[in-house]
């Protein structure tokens, strides 16, 4: 986001909007409470890992720390 709170990145754009489509599925699916809570649970701790490793391998090269 920028400073008038629009989206400026593309790829963030997708990644939120995959985000609501599982999201979206996972909600029209009619199952047990318990193995919904599961795969929820699987569906973000895989997210924050691939986030985490994206993050940790982009940072160094899209942030610059100024002094």
């Amino acid at each position: 986001y920028n400073a008038g709170t629009e989206i400026k990145s593309g790829t963030y754009r997708i990644v939120m909007t995959a985000t609501y489509i599982v999201c979206f599925f996972l909600m029209q699916q009619r199952m047990p409470i318990l193995i919904f809570g599961i795969l929820t649970m699987v569906f973000f701790v895989l997210y924050g890992i691939v986030a985490s490793i994206l993050v940790f391998r982009f940072a160094p090269k899209t942030f610059k720390i100024r002094n």
